[in-house]
């Protein structure tokens, strides 16, 4: 049976998570991570609602991109060097 997962892909192991139910452990924490209703999510309870805050906290953090600033004249001088 091992050998079934070794070539899952990302998408399908998503659909696999998000199909459990709330009565495991792992099934109500992909719960409350995914809610998306305004509704449920104000009903929830202190510690649900911790456990959506550090989601994602960690969603943020993994998914933080570096800017990159550039000057006018460092444009210039890249594109000066690409086409002398």
């Amino acid at each position: 049976m091992h050998n079934e997962y070794d070539t899952i892909s990302c998408q399908e192991f998503r659909q696999l998570l998000s199909n459990l139910n709330g009565d495991t452990p792992l099934g109500y924490a992909v719960q409350i991570r995914s809610e998306k209703n305004i509704k449920k999510i104000k009903e929830m309870t202190a510690q649900e609602k911790k456990i959506r805050y550090e989601w994602a906290q960690f969603r943020n953090k993994q998914n933080k991109k570096e800017k990159i600033y550039l000057k006018k004249e460092d444009i210039s001088n890249v594109f000066s060097k690409m086409f002398s």
